[in-house]
């Protein structure tokens, strides 16, 4: 398993038997930090957060069952929730500009 962290998320590969028993083979996933996971694992492709606490993140296995706007909305969801507790006065939220096209 590879895993590599910001102060966001946690990117890793592991298997999908990880979140579906019925399903096996490698996956890329991305652990985002929420504040309402216990209604959004109720959506398909989001799932409790794989080594990480489940009462506040998700898992996202990253196979296109969401959308791009709606990954990088959780994404910036993520990144404002994890910048609370810092004390950055001139933070700025997130801008996902860059990457979309």
């Amino acid at each position: 398993m590879k895993r590599q962290r910001s102060g966001m998320e946690l990117f890793l590969t592991t298997d999908w038997s990880k979140f579906d028993s019925g399903r096996s083979g490698a996956i890329e996933v991305l652990n985002v930090k929420n504040n309402q996971v216990s209604e959004r694992v109720q959506e398909k492709g989001l799932y409790p957060a794989f080594h990480m606490n489940k009462k506040y993140w998700l898992s996202i296995p990253l196979d296109d069952t969401l959308t791009d706007q709606d990954l990088f909305s959780l994404l910036e969801e993520s990144f404002l929730l994890t910048q609370k507790n810092k004390r950055l006065s001139d933070s700025q939220p997130l801008s996902l500009s860059i990457i979309q096209k």
